[in-house]
């Protein structure tokens, strides 16, 4: 994985490394319930499908991207770290939007989605700790790639 990192500035896909990296590093994000994916109305035909939503043709680590993009896009993620004052507003806030440009709170999308919820938080905070270490400057152990 550091060689896709440390060669990602070359290419100029930094930001794209970046998720697929920690993406990788996390455990397996889509969620397929238990039973036979043969039955039209089981679970698993819906996870197969919502899963089918995110695939590329380009393979996995495209996928990956696109599901970090979605959820980035669609959800909103209410980090534990955050103050609890601060997380029950945001959380009340989310609950009283409506309309189609709202975004979904983090666990309803991983629901509606079949995506591991805890896998794909995991995946946000490895990025975000390298994100940090990249953009830290050489001085201070970090890589310098702004």
């Amino acid at each position: 994985f550091a060689h896709l990192l440390l060669q990602s500035s070359k290419f100029e896909c930094v930001d794209e490394m970046l998720t697929v990296v920690s993406m990788l590093s996390a455990e397996n994000i889509f969620f397929r319930p238990g039973g036979r994916g043969d039955d039209s109305g089981g679970l698993a035909a819906k996870s197969a499908a919502a899963h089918r939503r995110f695939a590329s043709h380009e393979g996995d680590l495209p996928t990956l991207l696109n599901v970090y993009k979605a959820w980035r896009k669609e959800a909103v993620y209410i980090s534990a770290s955050q103050p609890s004052k601060m997380r029950k507003k945001l959380e009340k806030e989310m609950i009283n939007k409506k309309g189609p440009s709202s975004k979904m709170l983090h666990g309803d999308w991983c629901k509606q989605n079949f995506i591991s919820g805890r896998a794909l938080a995991r995946a946000h905070d490895v990025r975000s700790q390298l994100s940090e270490l990249c953009a830290r400057s050489a001085e201070k152990n970090g890589l310098a790639m702004d």
